[in-house]
């Protein structure tokens, strides 16, 4: 048929070029031998072949580079995790060891509070005795058993020097030389020191021409009989005044080295132990 051309079955496995070679090669235009074109194309197909296996090669070249490049990023990889792993270890132990720190601050924090608490009360046990009498000032030679006694006369008790233990001036915890020191008498009973201070509140309430004020021609022109409270105590009695002015309570007061506060006469009686407690209210 026009248009097509008929090749043996030799000739079909061989391109036009290769015919073409081997033609020429046999001399002219007669067809190539069987065992020609059996020999060609077994060479062009070894060709191909090592054509083909340089290719491969050359991508089995490309593809090892490129895995000995990622198994050096993955070994890069793998060292930069196991020192994160070593410094995450490090900083478990470190957040491990400061929890134990913090809770062991926490429990010396308490037992601290616990044993100065404590202390507290055991400064103010050993003041139970005692009274702090403020505003007397300081004369020379003068002689603070017989300031005591007519300060008792003055508030109509009756002491004799037998009933004192002790008595001496304190300085002031401020260093304010203007500071009247106080007084501080111990008594050699609790009972004589609760009725010298029952006594001095009773001769406050009815002071002279209505004024709260204490006072005592020659000695003291306003003073007054307090506990002897610890520093801390003072303080915390301090606040609760400032709370009680504040809150609008009504009653707050002292009593065997105790602070009390009460809002008014149907309400209860607060005893404040701490500044935190005044917090709450």
């Amino acid at each position: 048929m026009d248009g097509i051309s008929w090749r043996c079955s030799d000739c079909r496995g061989v391109d036009a070029n290769t015919r073409g070679s081997l033609v020429s090669a046999v001399g002219g235009p007669s067809p190539p031998t069987t065992r020609s074109f059996a020999a060609a194309r077994e060479n062009a197909g070894r060709g191909d072949l090592i054509a083909a296996l340089d290719g491969i090669h050359s991508e089995l070249k490309a593809i090892k580079d490129q895995q000995s490049l990622f198994s050096s990023s993955i070994n890069f990889c793998s060292d930069k995790i196991s020192d994160f792993e070593d410094k995450l270890n490090r900083i478990n132990e470190w957040m491990r060891a400061t929890d134990r720190i913090l809770r062991q601050n926490a429990d010396i924090k308490a037992s601290v509070s616990s044993l100065d608490s404590r202390l507290s009360e055991l400064e103010q046990s050993a003041r139970s005795r005692n009274i702090e009498i403020q505003g007397i000032l300081e004369k020379s030679n003068e002689n603070l058993i017989e300031v005591v006694k007519k300060i008792a006369e003055y508030i109509d008790i009756d002491v004799n020097q037998n009933e004192i233990e002790h008595v001496h001036r304190i300085k002031p915890k401020q260093s304010d030389k203007t500071k009247i020191k106080s007084i501080i008498v111990e008594f050699r009973s609790r009972k004589i020191k609760e009725d010298f201070l029952a006594k001095s509140k009773q001769r406050r309430m009815r002071g002279d021409k209505g004024s709260s004020k204490m006072n005592i021609p020659g000695l003291s022109e306003c003073f007054f009989v307090n506990e002897h409270l610890t520093l801390a105590n003072k303080i915390l009695y301090k606040e609760a005044r400032s709370v009680a002015k504040t809150k609008l309570f009504k009653y707050v007061w002292v009593k065997n080295g105790m602070i009390f506060l009460r809002q008014d006469d149907s309400s209860r009686i607060i005893h404040v132990k701490s500044l935190n407690a005044l917090g709450d209210l």
